[in-house]
């Protein structure tokens, strides 16, 4: 575990010393392209988290004929210059302190944040949740990253202007073909932390074949996924979430998904993206899936289809082009 954290912390590293020393290149190039350019910002200490995202939501842009550049800054004031007709995205809010852009420059902000028990609009005891909010209050537009927050956020009494979340886009696919026989038959990407996900795990660990927990990076994730028969996503408490980096890489990978059931909202759906269990049943939710490969490979053949065609980032990144260019 150890190695694995430096490994994280020597890549992220890395990837903000690179983005450092060709920003003035990167943003020079970035405005030729276009008119009005797009700051795609992650906070440093989640790269590893929102990175093939971030870089999906560039690509999108350009895509769609606007210019984008992805930074990986620690303070807001070292985005460089910026001018009128530029829009700063702010992925991950809860990472930085209140910010006002400069005149006819338009902020924007991601919530990446669950809302706590209690949460009003008027504030909140959990300190990243704080955080996020007092820098969306400054924001021109104000965004979740799923339907599911979305949904809980509006029934809160805190409308977002939309939804942009960790659609598909190429960079989470690892182009390594499914292995034919698996040597784990269950695994989980991430880390499990203390609480609930690690007993869980350590009591599956018992009866099944369990893939040694890792973050990963790149073609790294790719290999990790195809080395079991099924990924698992387990809350990190009880209330139902949408951990959707975990959820973007297996379906994009086309690995087979059992999860604990979504919140209300989500577009994917038990029994035809991924399966759902109780983290009760899981045990035999698993001895289940198993046993039926045939099965697994139908739901998970439709789950990357439906990722991959149905829920783009491009699409996601479009239907959000007016509200930017209404600022």
């Amino acid at each position: 575990m150890a190695l694995e954290k430096l490994r994280v912390k020597l890549r992220r590293n890395l990837l903000q010393l690179r983005a450092r020393m060709a920003r003035p290149a990167v943003l020079r190039a970035a405005r030729a392209a276009a008119p009005g350019l797009f700051h795609v910002v992650v906070p440093p200490r989640v790269l590893d988290t929102f990175e093939e995202t971030v870089e999906g939501i560039a690509d999108a842009l350009r895509i769609l004929g606007r210019a984008a550049v992805v930074q990986c800054v620690d303070e807001l004031d070292d985005l460089g210059p910026l001018k009128p007709g530029d829009v700063v995205l702010v992925y991950g809010t809860h990472r930085y302190d209140p910010w006002a852009p400069p005149p006819g420059v338009v902020l924007a902000g991601v919530n990446v944040e669950q809302y706590p028990d209690g949460w009003t609009p008027h504030g909140t005891a959990v300190p990243m949740m704080q955080k996020s909010d007092r820098f969306l209050a400054g924001c021109h537009v104000v965004l979740e990253c799923n339907e599911a927050l979305a949904l809980e956020a509006a029934q809160l009494g805190r409308t977002p202007a939309g939804v942009l979340p960790f659609a598909y886009t190429q960079r989470f696919e690892s182009g390594l073909a499914p292995l034919a026989d698996p040597p784990f038959d269950v695994a989980f990407l991430g880390r499990p932390g203390e609480g609930r996900r690690k007993t869980a795990l350590e009591r599956l660990a018992k009866r099944f074949k369990l893939a040694p927990a890792t973050v990963a990076w790149g073609r790294g994730r790719g290999e990790f996924l195809r080395r079991a028969k099924i990924q698992l996503n387990l809350h990190q408490s009880e209330k139902p979430v949408v951990e959707g980096h975990r959820l973007a890489l297996a379906y994009a990978n086309g690995a087979f998904l059992l999860t604990e059931p979504l919140p209300p909202g989500t577009p994917f759906r038990a029994g035809v993206h991924h399966a759902e269990a109780p983290l009760a049943q899981m045990e035999e939710a698993i001895a289940s899936w198993l046993a039926r490969p045939e099965e697994r490979a139908r739901i998970a053949a439709e789950g990357r289809r439906f990722f991959r065609d149905d829920y783009a980032m491009t699409r996601a990144v479009e239907r959000l082009l007016p509200l930017f260019d209404r600022h």
